[in-house]
């Protein structure tokens, strides 16, 4: 496959840093008798101007792919910078590379965790513990044929007990030099890495605290999302550009903002502001990424919560000073802004070439995979199985009663659960690779050939016996969800004819009493199966297809098995 060679202007080197603001002995210590590290040889940063970029958030029925496509379809251009999450154990780069090959710049917001708080991580990634981790997180941004920026376990200036905490600063700056010197170690030069406490805590001298040093940060990143704080920009981010300005590193801003109510026109000035603002006052600012996004914890930071802010938002974009691309630091690149075809967001990544155009108007062509495994709607991929391998031997399996079979699936092969005379119980069960998810996406394809009576057809586990959420369907067809948390049945009302293939997908936030729970089918949402409720407070672990309930009749056949996880 013939592959893009980007030129990036080379960066003169930078001194080794201090930090602002007083910190213990020990740790100067550490940070002085450190061995020297070289960053990324070369910068995206554009040479002039700001690249201007977000986190497409993916909606109902969306891949990340549609999301992006969609969103530049709103604002009438390509952005430069496309941001996605990935857990600390997640190594799957396709979304990176997708934006790669259409000239744009990836930015992976990688934890430090997978799902689970660890105030404890940075000392341990510090001691080795979790190498193996690492280093295949650097294999895999190695292989891709262009510069990524790593924004690693950002606001780490979080209190103790949330979710970025993983240490003091002295930890966490050990972590991050260790993590920094096995890429240097395996040969990653295309990785520039983006340290971005929250912006509020330089107006404290908190962020500094967890500076890593000059050799080991190629961007300096500030983030605010503010929930129901209705701060000018210029309020949120001015303490952390003061600071920044004064190194010799290209500064990256992470904002979301939310409606006022009450002033339909609060939003829209926003953006209007910070255009200004960065314009006339922040020369050093070198990327905008905006948070386009529903927040775990509430609040809408979707760009077109109004007309008005839609608006705002797609003019500052279009402003000349925010149209620097990937390849604008350098000898000319070849990127643009100019925006994709917008009448479809379901548009193919191209992965058979680096000079494929961008996507088309086509609204029938997935993204390409390898297999016929539907791409993630949830965000970064954890575990799938399209069974085309003909075995299940990685699955935890309960009885021969499922098995792997050709000629009942999209493909060649398909698992299949069949009822036997004595009423034996028919699944398997496979563990969530990186431990618990508390956000999980789970879908699958399903066709029932036959049933006599009613039957499981996926459970969300927390082992080794929780069921938080199990999907069954009724003899007539129509799905019912089954809360283990509350004990309480939904019906969904609709029977799905028999004898053809449905997809499912079931999309869970587990957080106690304000827990939700979404359930498609066909890409319809179950309004019935759908809301808040308690899931209790344990992370799902485990994903069972098949039937756990014995002395039913049934012939079910499952295939296409996607998990993610926002």
């Amino acid at each position: 496959m013939t592959r893009m060679t980007l030129r990036r202007r080379r960066w003169s080197r930078w001194g080794g840093g201090a930090l602002g603001t007083t910190i213990s002995i020990a740790m100067l210590v550490a940070l002085v008798t450190a061995p020297a590290a070289s960053s990324a040889p070369t910068s995206s940063a554009p040479a002039s101007g700001v690249m201007w970029g977000a986190y497409a958030n993916a909606t109902s029925g969306q891949s990340i792919f549609d999301a992006v496509t969609s969103l530049e379809g709103e604002v009438g251009r390509k952005i430069a910078i496309a941001n996605k999450y990935h857990p600390f154990s997640d190594h799957s780069y396709k979304f990176e590379q997708w934006q790669l090959d259409r000239g744009q710049l990836p930015m992976i917001s990688w934890r430090g965790t997978d799902a689970t708080p660890d105030a404890h991580r940075a000392a341990d990634i510090a001691a080795g513990r979790y190498d193996d981790v690492i280093k295949a997180a650097a294999d895999g941004m190695k292989a891709l044929t262009g510069p990524v920026l790593v924004r690693w376990n950002w606001e780490m200036d979080q209190s103790p007990g949330d979710r970025q905490y993983i240490g003091t600063p002295a930890e966490f700056i050990q972590a991050w030099r260790h993590i920094h010197d096995i890429f240097v170690s395996r040969g990653v030069t295309n990785v520039e890495w983006v340290w971005a406490p929250r912006a509020a805590s330089f107006k404290k001298d908190v962020g500094p605290t967890f500076y890593p040093g000059d050799a080991y940060v190629d961007w300096i990143g500030g983030s605010a999302v503010p929930i129901d704080n209705y701060a000018t920009f210029s309020d949120l981010f001015g303490a952390f550009y003061n600071w920044g300005a004064a190194k010799d590193k290209p500064l990256l801003i992470w904002a979301g903002i939310q409606e006022k109510a009450g002033d339909p026109s609060w939003k829209a000035n926003w953006f209007d502001d910070a255009r200004a603002a960065i314009v006339n006052t922040m020369p050093k600012l070198k990327a905008f990424v905006y948070y386009n996004a529903l927040a775990p914890k509430g609040g809408s930071y979707f760009a077109d919560t109004s007309t008005q802010a839609l608006a705002a938002f797609r003019q500052m974009g279009q402003n000349a000073n925010f149209s620097a691309m990937l390849g604008d630091a350098g000898t000319g690149g070849s990127s643009s802004s100019t925006p994709p075809p917008t009448s479809s967001s379901t548009a193919p990544p191209p992965t058979s070439s680096s000079t494929a155009p961008p996507p088309t108007s086509s609204s029938t062509a997935p993204p390409p995979t390898s297999s016929s495994t539907p791409p993630p709607v949830g965000g970064s991929v954890v575990l799938t199985d399209d069974f085309e391998d003909g075995d299940i031997s990685d699955w935890d399996q309960s009885n021969a009663g499922l098995a792997v079979q050709k000629d009942v699936s999209h493909g060649t092969w398909a698992v299949r659960a069949v009822s036997n005379a004595a009423g034996d119980n028919t699944f398997a069960t496979r563990t969530i690779p990186g431990g618990g998810r508390y956000d999980l996406v789970v879908e699958f394809d399903y066709k029932v050939v036959d049933a006599g009576s009613a039957v499981s057809l996926a459970k969300l586990m927390v082992l080794p016996s929780g069921t938080p959420l199990c999907l069954n369907m009724k003899r007539d067809g129509s799905l019912v969800t089954w809360n283990g948390a509350t004990r309480v049945t939904a019906d969904g009302g609709t029977a799905l004819a028999k004898g053809e293939w449905h997809h499912v997908k079931i999309e869970v936030m587990v957080n106690g009493d304000a827990s939700d729970v979404k359930v498609w089918a066909d890409a319809n949402l179950i309004d019935t199966l759908s809301g808040p409720t308690s899931l209790g407070t344990f992370p799902i672990d485990a994903i069972r297809l098949g039937n756990a309930t014995a002395g039913r009749t049934y012939d079910v056949v499952f295939d296409d098995l996607v998990v993610s996880a926002p």
